[in-house]
């Protein structure tokens, strides 16, 4: 073999660069997608207890009868674990019309005026009975992402991002 001989191939310098490059794009698509998939499950139990909200505002009209839309760790009880999962059923009633499981990565939170955090109740006209509150759904920081956002309830049964 003669020293003049071209040699086709890639050097150690060239292959840590190639390589440090590669670790770099990874690491951010793999940053970009956790960040993704966080605010999407954030905005999914925005969405669900919205729907909740609505479902059980509409039940309350078209049935004709009082509504409640509570947090439920066990998915029969009002017991305020809005994080636990959520139910609705009729106010003289033990049936359960609709249960709602959690979200994993959301922490979920009401917060009503008087202190009545546990349950709302629609009327048959559609309104809270005189209920406001907030829920707030939470999630770990993570670069820019706001932690909360928030769903206003108004005494109308109407609800506000």
């Amino acid at each position: 073999m003669n020293q003049t001989e071209n040699f086709r191939g890639i050097t150690l310098m060239e292959l840590i660069c190639v390589m440090a490059c590669l670790s770099i794009l990874v690491s951010l698509t793999t940053l970009a997608w956790f960040y993704y998939r966080v605010k999407i499950e954030r905005h999914t139990a925005l969405l669900q207890v919205s729907h909740a909200i609505e479902y059980a505002r509409m039940q309350a009209i078209s049935l004709q009868v009082p509504m409640i839309y509570c947090g439920s760790s066990d998915g029969w009880h009002c017991d305020g674990r809005w994080q636990k999962g959520q139910i609705i059923h009729a106010v003289n009633s033990s049936t359960v019309l609709q249960r709602y499981l959690p979200i994993a990565q959301v922490q979920l939170s009401f917060h009503a005026n008087f202190g009545h955090n546990q349950q709302i109740k629609f009327m048959t006209t559609g309104f809270t009975n005189g209920q406001n509150g907030r829920f707030d759904f939470c999630i770990k920081p993570i670069l820019d992402i706001k932690p909360c956002r928030s769903l206003i309830l108004h005494f109308s049964g109407q609800t506000i991002e």
